[in-house]
């Protein structure tokens, strides 16, 4: 088994390596092109060694940021790298701490946290290390529209016919012997919207994430490359096939969206609609109750065949006694154990113990290790998004903060921004933005940018 892990890690490291010399962001998008289709792929040839597909990922990723310490020292010793890895490093000590202080086991809760951060080190990669011929901000956009398209044509398959479905569905697999549930047994036997990401609510994410992308690109950012025809093909299509995925939080992260994009339109006008809609739900909440009684009623029976009537559960949020049919009534249960220590968290063991930590992922972190664990955790992302700011300009910026918002709003229901494949996705959203932004590749000839001083030349895109 370590031979296989090694082999299969040192093939993706010699293809990661071998495109990171021509572009950086090249291999980024290679490793998110693995993580997008690797572990189907794997388990329909290999179905023992499934799950540990993004195993192989995460060590290829880690020997290719090591060689490119070597190659290029400012991947390490870096201003911005320095940042980065200090907050990650930061975040690993708090907890391990914490933990030690509590009895829990260190090793546990190291384990399972330093799955998210591997995509960090990839941007340490893309912000210090030179590009030899690098690609056009256009094709990365390109790139982006054809992986949120496959997505897309997959899942609305996948609800229009029962054998493709049927083909990418994983029921369970084998880990070290032990029998893993993928798929719970109640939706077995039903169509289910996957894409080739596993589970509904993770193809909702990111075709989620992706339309916020392109949505506030253009209508925030203005971006040319960012066609009006695309805008609405992705839209038309990418909402319909959320809708046939029958996962609800993704629904409402789209009103987050929209909210978000008027936002940094016309603030005047965003507040206006804000107001009405507290104004007006209560009103239509208690003069259709019965309605939204029975819609909420009918969506716990968790037919994902019939989407428009599962995504009905959604309407608790206008009635909140109707909330236990939904995932946030988890989160309001738990807030009651937040508020005791909100600083440093109760460290209850919670997570490893009486909950699934995919399911109201923020409260359940927020429980263990408080506030000062919730803020360390995304202190890398929020400076990755000023950083943005600081070398772009404020409308891109601001298309980053609204995929940003969007995704950590999913993270109030599941794992959200830290699910592998969410975050792998923003990760090389927010690097298109830094190429897109500029309107420059990355640094060329010899050197790189070391502590925010240019010490070579840039290369307009053409």
């Amino acid at each position: 088994m370590i031979a296989v892990y090694l082999v299969c890690s040192l093939a993706f490291f010699a293809i990661g390596w071998l495109s990171l010399r021509r572009d950086p962001l090249l291999a980024v998008g290679f490793f998110l092109g693995l993580q997008l289709f690797l572990w189907i792929t794997v388990y329909k040839t290999f179905p023992q060694l499934a799950f540990a597909s993004g195993t192989f990922v995460n060590l290829a990723i880690a020997l290719l940021f090591l060689r490119s310490c070597l190659a290029w020292p400012s991947v390490l010793l870096g201003r911005r790298s320095l940042v980065i890895l200090g907050s990650i490093a930061l975040f690993l000590t708090y907890i391990a701490a914490l933990a030690a202080l509590r009895g829990d086991s260190v090793q546990m809760y190291v384990l399972h946290f330093r799955n998210y951060f591997f995509n960090l080190l990839l941007l340490c990669v893309f912000l210090h290390v030179p590009a030899r011929r690098p690609r056009s901000a256009n094709f990365y956009l390109r790139l982006v529209f054809l992986f949120v398209g496959i997505q897309v044509s997959l899942g609305l398959a996948q609800f229009l016919s029962r054998p493709v479905s049927d083909f990418f569905k994983v029921i369970e697999y084998s880990r070290l012997g032990v029998v893993q549930v993928a798929l719970p047994t109640v939706f077995r036997d039903q169509k289910v919207v996957t894409g080739t990401l596993l589970a509904m609510q993770n193809v909702s994410s990111f075709v989620l994430m992706s339309i916020g992308f392109v949505v506030s690109s253009r209508l925030i950012a203005r971006l040319p490359q960012v066609r009006l025809g695309v805008t609405l093909t992705l839209c038309v299509f990418g909402v319909g096939m959320m809708i046939a995925a029958a996962v609800r939080s993704p629904i409402v992260g789209l009103v987050i969206c929209a909210g978000l994009v008027l936002w940094f339109r016309s603030r005047s006008v965003a507040i206006l609609i804000a107001f009405s809609c507290v104004v007006l739900l209560p009103v239509a909440a208690a003069t259709f109750s019965d309605d939204v009684q029975y819609a909420t009623s009918v969506a716990a029976g968790r037919d994902v065949e019939n989407p428009v009537q599962r995504l009905a559960g959604a309407l608790s949020l206008a009635d909140l006694s109707q909330l236990q049919y939904t995932t946030l009534r988890r989160t309001i249960e738990l807030a009651s154990e937040f508020r005791g220590q909100f600083v440093f968290g109760s460290g209850p063991g919670i997570i490893f113990t009486d909950y699934s930590i995919t399911d109201a992922f923020l409260i359940l972190l927020a429980i263990e290790f408080g506030l000062v664990g919730i803020v360390l955790l995304i202190l890398p992302y929020v400076y990755t998004l000023r950083l943005l700011r600081h070398q772009t300009n404020v409308a891109v910026a601001r298309v980053g903060w609204v995929v940003f918002l969007v995704t950590l709003s999913q993270s109030v229901v599941n794992a959200g921004l830290w699910a592998d494949f969410a975050n792998a996705h923003f990760m090389f959203l927010v690097m298109v933005l830094f190429r897109v932004g500029s309107g420059v590749t990355q640094r060329v000839e010899s050197g790189a940018m070391l502590d925010g001083v240019e010490t070579h030349r840039a290369v307009a895109v053409a």
